[in-house]
């Protein structure tokens, strides 16, 4: 498989093949013996790459917006597995070093977080969740053959993709004037598309595209690891007066509001030069590589 767009195909045939290239990599893993984390983990992450592609022709695709929700609901079906199973690995990255969480309060929530990891991955377990997956997927697979696009040029890209990198230039810049959690996280989802976008589109321009890919990556990850703080912060704080946590969850979460803030500032400088140029000249200088890529099939 082949998560780019090709020389030599058109815009159309690249959209076509590249979604069923995720769509059957998600009913393979829903097939699966995988463990159900496993499998839910797969699936999103093959979700996202699917909405990003959505999203770069969504100027140009005729049922963009129900093939774009159809991709959401997928995931959205998987992601108690999820957040169950990222609220344990927050937690025991807040153990680590000497300033981290004591042993007996990260037992203590740990125990607590089990249970409710336990409680999703028995829901996912369910051949019913799955079989709803199944059917979602295949049906949105029996509508690829059909998808069309009304240019096969540049054009049918500009729109999807000079959106996506607005939307993360100004989510780079709101955070950076006043960052939240829900500011940070929805920043995090627009790196994400705009780094799958430079992957559908490397063959433009291979180092300089993979470098913006990788630098986009690294930043996503610093960006999940805040989400994913603060996913565990709002899980104890809704349970604070469970008298089996109270006093670990009053020692944890500033230990993890601390952590966030750590992130954050991490996070702030590489989301600034992602997005340093004004949209107009992001969306020039892609529509200049591709005319370069194009003009090497004359030679």
């Amino acid at each position: 498989m082949s998560y780019r767009i090709r020389r030599k195909e058109s815009i159309e045939i690249a959209l076509r093949r590249i979604a069923l290239e995720q769509i059957d990599a998600m009913l393979k893993s829903a097939d699966s013996d995988g463990a159900p984390g496993d499998v839910a983990h797969a699936i999103r992450k093959r979700c996202k790459k699917l909405r990003a592609l959505l999203r770069l022709v969504r100027g140009s695709l005729d049922g963009y917006g129900r093939e774009q929700r159809a991709a959401r609901d997928v995931a959205r079906r998987l992601a108690p597995v999820r957040d169950a199973a990222v609220r344990l690995d927050t937690l025991d990255r807040l153990t680590d070093g000497h300033d981290g969480l004591n042993q007996s309060d990260a037992e203590t929530l740990r125990n607590w977080l089990d249970a409710s990891r336990t409680n999703a991955l028995h829901a996912l377990a369910h051949e019913e969740v799955r079989a709803e997956v199944r059917i979602a997927l295949r049906e949105q697979r029996e509508r690829v053959a059909s998808w069309t696009l009304d240019d096969t040029s540049f054009s049918a890209i500009r729109d999807g993709l000079s959106r996506t990198y607005r939307r993360g230039r100004d989510g780079a810049r709101a955070c950076a004037s006043t960052p939240t959690p829900d500011g940070l996280h929805e920043l995090r989802k627009r790196v994400k598309y705009h780094r799958f976008q430079l992957d559908l589109l490397r063959g433009l321009w291979r180092g300089p595209l993979s470098a913006a890919s990788d630098e986009a990556g690294a930043l996503a990850e610093v960006l999940g690891d805040h989400h994913d703080a603060a996913v565990l912060v709002d899980a104890l704080r809704a349970h604070i007066d469970d008298d089996a946590i109270r006093d670990a969850a009053a020692r944890a979460i500033p230990l993890l509001e601390a952590r966030m803030r750590e992130l954050e500032r991490r996070a702030l400088a590489p989301a600034a030069r992602l997005f340093a140029e004004k949209p107009k000249a992001f969306e020039r200088r892609m529509r200049a590589y591709w005319r370069a890529w194009r003009l090497d099939e004359l030679v």
